[in-house]
């Protein structure tokens, strides 16, 4: 959730940008770790982004990391943007 620093307190967090990303994944991979937890809302997606952008960089394969990502949190103001299915609101 440090990846990114994008949006309200997201910044507060952390800012980490790609280089540091991949260090750090660099770090965990070579330390033994492949579980990566992830969210969409983390820097309003940018940390996604940049934790696959190290994968591509690092040149790791995705079949050997479990990369978790929660992926019901609120992601704009609009009715489709939270959850898991979109809401029909019928109009009388």
């Amino acid at each position: 959730m440090t990846f990114g620093g994008k949006g309200g307190i997201w910044s507060a967090i952390g800012d980490l940008g790609q280089k540091a990303v991949d260090e750090i994944m660099k770090t965990a991979i070579d330390a033994g770790i492949n579980f990566i937890d992830t969210a969409n809302v983390y820097s309003e997606g940018v940390s996604e982004e940049l934790t696959g952008q190290s994968i591509k960089n690092l040149g790791l394969k995705r079949d050997d990391l479990i990369v978790a990502t929660k992926v019901r949190g609120k992601m704009g103001s609009g009715p489709n943007e939270i959850g898991l299915s979109r809401k029909h609101i019928l109009h009388r």
